[in-house]
């Protein structure tokens, strides 16, 4: 459909740079500027918003002077970066009602109107980790390895915990959690080497300071979970299964023969 606007991004901590604007002939309407904007979330390679843009809409976006170089259009986007961190991203739009410009929305953050136009659950999977942020690989093992000692210091809690009699929940739904999160941002960027690092670290902790202890009155789902993860980790890495053979007290491996759930018992 030819629903013509433009798409101003202003993006540099340099209050002197000029905005960059782009003129994209169809689909201007709110729903097709939150598709044109998703398809530069969806850009593994690390690059930034306005070079994203750009490549995922390449077969129209031009480059325009500003926002009143076309006097057709119908819709104006204008993408700024959050004064309070610039990696959140803000959209103003307008659009051209009667014979003015009016204001629909001023600030609006850039995940919201993607979610409110294009579909949340299509956001969801796009966004990683957030969901407010622009990522590379780089951000993506970041955030996982920070995330990694969150559930170290709550490991470390729990200890605590247990040695003074509280017979705690152990973190096991914080670790099932982070492997979950791990595998879906890793598997939309591509970095598969962050996914197995932080899942062969959780499987070690486990090992470390959780197996053989009481388990409370955690459900038994995310003890299958875990040991599921446990399982994947045996099955390509045998120096992991050699460790896990020789736990104490001993731990049994799910039969691929069987085909059967091996299963956690408590101490």
């Amino acid at each position: 459909m030819g629903t013509r606007a433009t798409y101003q991004f202003n993006l540099s901590n340099d209050a002197g740079a000029a905005p960059v604007t782009l003129y994209c002939h169809w689909d201007g309407y709110p729903a097709g500027a939150a598709e044109k904007l998703l398809h530069a979330l969806l850009d593994k390679e690390g690059r930034d918003p306005i070079a994203s843009f750009i490549i995922g809409n390449k077969e129209q976006a031009m480059f325009a002077s500003g926002h009143e170089a076309y006097g057709n259009t119908e819709y104006r986007y204008t993408i700024t970066c959050s004064p309070d961190d610039k990696a959140d991203l803000l959209i103003t739009f307008d659009s051209y009602e009667g014979d003015q410009w009016n204001r629909t929305a001023t600030n609006l953050p850039l995940q919201d109107f993607i979610a409110d136009h294009y579909g949340i659950d299509l956001y969801r999977e796009a966004v990683i980790y957030g969901p407010d942020r622009w990522h590379t690989n780089a951000s993506i093992a970041e955030n996982a390895m920070s995330s990694l000692d969150e559930v170290k210091s709550k490991i470390k809690r729990w200890e605590v915990d247990l040695s003074a009699g509280d017979i705690e929940t152990p973190p096991l739904v914080f670790m099932n959690d982070l492997v979950e999160r791990t595998k879906t941002e890793t598997s939309l960027n591509g970095d598969n080497e962050t996914y197995m690092t932080i899942r062969r670290a959780l499987v070690q902790m486990y090992f470390e300071h959780l197996h053989g202890k009481p388990w409370g009155s955690i459900h038994q789902s995310h003890v299958n979970k875990l040991h599921d993860l446990i399982n994947e980790c045996a099955a390509e890495d045998p120096i992991m299964m050699m460790q896990i053979q020789s736990a104490q007290p001993p731990f049994k491996l799910k039969s691929k023969a069987a085909g059967q759930r091996a299963r956690l018992e408590p101490q």
